[in-house]
């Protein structure tokens, strides 16, 4: 179930746990309780990514109400697994300070020597700190992620290397009539082995798929990310204000001719910082293209992107970067387009970036150094 839920398999989660759940009343009553304690969790996780957030509470709920009553323990951390799923629930509802608050208090409870729970948590959390445009912290919890991944396969393999060794060891086991059950149980630790290693890695991809999100160079964020930004939280977006705005470095080519590509990187940089300081909390920056960077703002309207847009061209002016060959100054300067609209819900981002070029190049014929609106 679990498998299934990591590799976005939904339905089939749902359709796995329901059948499980079907033969629970052959189980005594405190087995009983803790596997739907577990199926709910699952259930309520697997809601609440199919975006059915009614039913993954209704889950969440009763999952709550066993564990109340619950006093024999069969499966071990069913209540930071409950947990989780509340955090879950919370994350995908953009309740990412609600999430990232009980994700910490699990990591500050003892886990029972779950370290595939801590593996997953400093990934959700590294998760977060992406979507909130926040590299450094992401960049944090997404290394603690991987360390932790690390150490727990090299845990399991030691584990697993000193389980086979008392087995070998055992005069009992070594013994013709017990070939059969020796072979069984060894089969059997494998295959558990394996279904652990299975899922660490699975965490360990999802992170990775996450760092494949970045530009490398500028620590902003790629297309790729765009897409899955605007997937992700499209519901939240439609039906309201976003703007778009284009930014281009003016004279660009000029200044990695006399001043070279490695300055001119640096400059880049430097913009892309600027940008990233200016719009904390209001939207995502893109590296769209060599030193063009899209800035994306949903939930804001054209006079408060006019804002962000003045205080973006006002901290590069700030940084006093030179520019002896630029035709409009003798610093540094960009130029940008600026694009607001109502998102409906057939609108294609990348529609709205084209109309913030044709306010780009608006910017650029009218003397560069400035603003303009589509």
């Amino acid at each position: 179930m679990i498998i299934y839920i990591e590799l976005d398999e939904y339905d089939k989660a749902i359709e796995i746990s329901k059948s499980i759940n079907t033969l629970t009343d052959y189980l005594n009553k405190d087995v009983k309780d803790d596997v739907e304690i577990l199926l709910y969790q699952n259930l309520a996780s697997a809601y609440t990514y199919k975006k059915d957030l009614n039913k993954a509470e209704l889950f969440l709920k009763k999952s709550n109400e066993l564990l109340k009553y619950d006093e024999v323990e069969y499966i071990r951390n069913k209540d930071i697994n409950l947990k989780i799923a509340y955090a879950q629930f919370y994350e995908e509802q953009g309740k990412y300070d609600e999430a990232i608050q009980i994700y910490e208090e699990i990591l500050k409870s003892p886990l029972k020597n779950d370290f595939n729970i801590e593996v997953k948590i400093y990934g959700e959390i590294a998760n977060i700190y992406l979507d909130k445009n926040d590299i450094e912290r992401y960049i944090k919890y997404n290394n603690l992620a991987t360390n932790k991944k690390d150490n727990f396969e090299d845990k399991l393999k030691d584990e697993y290397m000193k389980y086979a060794s008392k087995l070998y060891e055992s005069d009992k086991l070594r013994e013709e009539q017990d070939k059969n059950i020796h072979n069984i149980i060894i089969l059997l630790v494998s295959i558990i082995f394996l279904i652990i290693i299975l899922i660490s890695r699975i965490n360990a991809n999802i992170i990775l798929k996450k760092s494949n999100f970045t530009d490398v160079m500028t620590n902003l964020y790629n297309r790729k990310y765009l897409d899955y930004y605007m997937k992700k939280n499209k519901k939240h977006i439609v039906n309201n204000n976003i703007s778009v705005i284009l930014t281009d470095i003016d004279y660009f080519k000029k200044y990695n001719d006399y001043y070279g590509h490695i300055k001119g990187d640096k400059v880049i940089k430097e913009v892309a910082n600027s940008i990233i300081e200016n719009i904390k909390n209001y939207g995502i920056a893109i590296r769209y293209g060599g030193e063009e960077i899209v800035i994306v703002l949903p939930n804001t309207n054209i006079d408060e992107a006019k804002i962000i847009a003045n205080k973006i061209q006002s901290s590069i002016s700030e940084k006093n970067i030179e520019h002896k060959h630029s035709n409009v100054s003798d610093k540094l300067t960009i130029s940008m387009g600026v694009y607001s609209k109502v998102y409906l819900y057939n609108d294609n981002i990348y529609s709205i970036i084209d109309n913030a070029d044709k306010a780009l190049y608006k910017a650029k014929s009218n003397g560069k150094n400035r603003y303009e609106i589509h």
